[in-house]
């Protein structure tokens, strides 16, 4: 099962960070984008889980036609590469929570993780 997320790209960078290495970091980030673009390219943030069970997450380079390739900014996409759909894998596309619940779910995890640990919220 593979998971999708835009990546952000276009966003410009204000300060300079320690030592200049946000910069540098955008720098890079920017020449990536570039060289995506111009073989035709994009770039997405890819979680994978394969069939043992073992998760990965990172930035990956996808073809313009890749169903990760053109989804809109908080839309998620889950793509099911199984026996059954193993020539034409099941993809699901469709609107994330947004940045308001997601902020509450985390804020919620948050509180949960809180009293664990002992607070008395």
């Amino acid at each position: 099962m593979d998971h999708a997320r835009q990546a952000h790209g276009e966003r410009r960078l204000t300060g300079t960070g320690s030592g200049g290495t946000a910069v540098s970091g955008y720098a890079a980030m920017a020449a990536a984008f570039a060289d995506a673009r111009s073989k035709n390219q994009v770039l997405r943030y890819v979680g994978r889980i394969d069939a043992a069970g073992k998760a990965t997450v990172g930035l990956i380079r996808l073809d313009q036609k890749h169903a990760f390739a053109n989804i809109a900014l908080t839309d998620n996409v889950v793509r099911f590469a199984t026996r059954r759909y193993c020539d034409n894998p099941l993809i699901v596309q469709g609107p994330g929570a947004g940045p308001e619940v997601t902020a509450a779910g985390v804020f919620s995890d948050l509180l949960r993780l809180s009293a664990y640990l002992g607070a008395h919220i």
